[in-house]
């Protein structure tokens, strides 16, 4: 299976180079969330992918720098909560406001960075994978090989490299905030729930929790594949089904909605702008394997994480079979 989270520092395409949209980066002199108007890249009509990667960089190095991220040694540490002590966020009701599934879906996306200081090249890096808010008040979901995949400095609080990194979220209106608390996390479901730390009486655009994802249903999708930040792809329910993953079997919800390597912790969700899954892992199948090497591509299965394995963070373990999906002895998708 494939991971859909990038290498650090890895090499994209280069800048349009367009008069009209080169933005000025002015992000490290606003105060925490309030990256310029003017000249965040972020609100642009038109995405620059090159200008946001710089923002994503700039605004990350500077909360971690004020020390208002969550040391990465504290962070592996509340990697191991399994359960919430919050409650579960109200479902949906009624059809999604104006605009439709993708509107809502792309105001609560975020752009998850661990943003860390490379001392062989000397300067601050990201790796960025995708996110989204469930409450108003800073409750947010990715998942669990995101933060897992944070650098490993070492393992010591006062480790140097360790305090100049930490994670960070940033929103589509161009807002930036550091990740303060992991609050629950299941590796063999692949999702974490993390708390953003918004000032009081902020509050953000959130998407509500379906019951289920159904067989056949529209899905909807906004991530980042391979640093095209904020793409709309959309698709259907394909299967509900059981695999094999840190030796537990754990559901996943197939669909055909396109995502790669940087979509990882997106929302799947459905007409009513309701998340019915988390984007986890894509599986390539291929017809013959001649030479040590795989051809001729036949199809890619792409799993997602099901709403309902969110919703158990918020409830004491349950040894209840899920007795509605399917057994499937296949190995580990490749996480993107």
């Amino acid at each position: 299976m494939h991971r859909l989270i990038p290498r650090f520092a890895s090499p994209f395409a280069s800048p349009v180079a367009c008069a009209g949209l080169l933005l000025g980066l002015t992000l490290a002199a606003t105060p925490t969330g309030q990256a310029g108007e003017a000249a965040n890249p972020l609100t642009a009509s038109f995405l620059n992918d090159g200008a946001i990667r710089d923002a994503v960089v700039a605004e990350g190095r500077r909360l971690v720098e004020d020390g208002q991220t969550l040391p990465l040694a504290t962070l592996r540490e509340q990697m191991d909560r399994r359960a919430c002590p919050l409650p579960l966020p109200a479902p949906a009701s009624g059809l999604s406001e104006p605009g439709g599934p993708a509107a809502d879906a792309e105001a609560a996306t975020l752009i998850i960075a661990c943003v860390h200081y490379c001392r062989n090249c000397e300067r601050f890096e990201s790796n960025n994978a995708s996110g989204f808010v469930i409450s108003a008040d800073g409750l947010a979901v990715t998942n669990y090989h995101v933060l897992d995949a944070a650098p490993q400095h070492g393992r010591a609080k006062d480790d140097d490299e360790d305090q100049r990194a930490g994670f960070v979220a940033l929103t589509r209106s161009g807002e930036a905030w550091p990740i303060v608390e992991v609050v629950a996390a299941n590796p063999a479901a692949d999702v974490a729930l993390v708390r953003l730390g918004l000032p009081e009486g902020r509050t953000l655009s959130a998407l509500p929790l379906a019951a289920a994802g159904r067989l056949g249903e529209d899905v909807h999708c906004i991530s980042h594949p391979a640093g095209r930040f904020f793409s709309y792809s959309r698709g259907v329910v394909t299967r509900r089904h059981m695999t094999r993953r840190h030796g537990e079997e754990t559901p996943r919800l197939s669909v055909t909605a396109d995502y790669a390597r940087g979509s990882s912790g997106a929302a799947m969700v459905n007409v009513e702008g309701a998340v019915v899954g988390i984007v986890t892992t894509t599986d390539s199948v291929y017809y013959s394997e001649r030479g040590g090497q795989q051809r001729d591509l036949q199809m890619v299965f792409r799993d997602c994480v099901p709403v309902e394995s969110l919703q158990a963070l918020f409830a004491p373990p349950t040894t209840e079979d899920e007795n509605t999906l399917s057994a499937d002895a296949s190995p580990d998708n490749d996480a993107v």
